[in-house]
Parts: C-alpha cells; structure tokens; sequence
C-alpha cells in the first residue's frame, strides 16, 4: 500500500486510471466473438417421407407447388405467382372463406425443408386449417 505524506503535493494530472484490466476484458471478448462466429455451422438433411399408402382428397382440391430454385415462381392450380404476397391472396381468394377446402402441397423430394414450412405457413396465413402433402407411393 502506498500512503502520500500529507505534507507532500501529490500531482493530479498524473494520477490516471489502470486500463490494463479493461483492455483485458476487451480482447477476450473479441477472441471470444471471433471463435465463436466462425464455428462451423451443423446442417442435418432430413429426406422427405414417402408413404406406403396413398389416399386422394374427396372433392375439389387446391394444388400449391413452391419454386424449385430461389427466385423461381409459386404455382397455384396451374397459374404461376412470382411472390409469395400474390400466392397468399391468391390463397385467400380460392379459400373464399371456406377453410375446409383441401389444400395439398406438392414439393420435390429433393427440395429444401424451407421451401416446404414457407408454404406450409402461407397456407396458414390464407386461413386453410388442413394441409396435405403430395407424396408418391414407395416403391417396392
């Protein structure tokens, strides 16, 4: 511990506040920051199902189909959308209030999970309460 004599001046613009501990602090998290977003991100595939079983929906069905490829267009019922707005209320449209309409949703098996929940959720938004999925039968 270090005491002044109260009889010595100490100098106040000398006296200055240890930085060392800060900067310390700091860089850690910087090398924390660094290490931790170039981590390597872990993607799973996850194949779609096929069925075993195939049963067709009684009545009229809508048919939605999501783009194959980023930028591609949304298909419902054979008419092309370039966004998924214009599905939505295309959605909306054909729904006409009658949430018991089927919906099925026909996607390629070699399609991203995303593409599928995208779709998934528009038909939500348009107010369906029930969605299929188109699958082919497995063969055997």
């Amino acid at each position: 511990m270090i005491n002044a004599a109260p009889n010595e001046s100490v100098d106040e613009e000398n006296i200055q506040p240890n930085l060392t501990p800060l900067i310390d602090v700091v860089f850690m998290l910087i090398v924390f920051l660094l290490l931790t977003a170039n981590a390597a991100q872990y993607v799973v595939t996850v194949d779609l199902p096929e069925a075993n079983s195939a049963t067709s929906s009684e009545g009229e069905a809508l048919l939605l189909q999501p783009p194959e490829s980023e930028g591609g267009a949304w298909v419902l019922d054979g008419e092309p959308y370039d966004d998924s707005a214009a599905v939505r209320q295309a959605l909306v449209r054909a729904l006409d209030g009658n949430e018991d309409k089927a919906l099925v949703i026909a996607i390629d098996a070699a399609a991203s999970s995303q593409r599928l929940i995208d779709a998934m959720e528009l038909a939500t938004e348009a107010g369906a309460n029930a969605v299929d999925i188109s699958t082919e039968k497995r063969a055997e």
